[in-house]
């Protein structure tokens, strides 16, 4: 069986091919900065409302952030 989890790694990645801080992707996202840094550093886990938000405010599709 596959398991396909979040990625945090692929959002960082993607913040920096935007060329935006974490502090931005956190006000478009309407999280807080630490909550987003500690998202991106993969120590919390996000809920999938707020994957969505994030996935927006960087212009890919949900399931981008998810890997196997």
């Amino acid at each position: 069986m596959v398991s396909i989890k979040f990625d945090s790694k692929l959002v960082r990645y993607r913040r920096k091919e935007l060329e935006m801080t974490q502090q931005q992707v956190a006000e478009k996202s309407s999280i807080s900065t630490l909550g987003y840094r500690l998202i991106e550093l993969g120590k919390k886990e996000p809920k999938s409302n707020t994957i969505a938000r994030i996935a927006q405010s960087l212009h890919k599709p949900i399931d981008y952030f998810f890997s196997n």
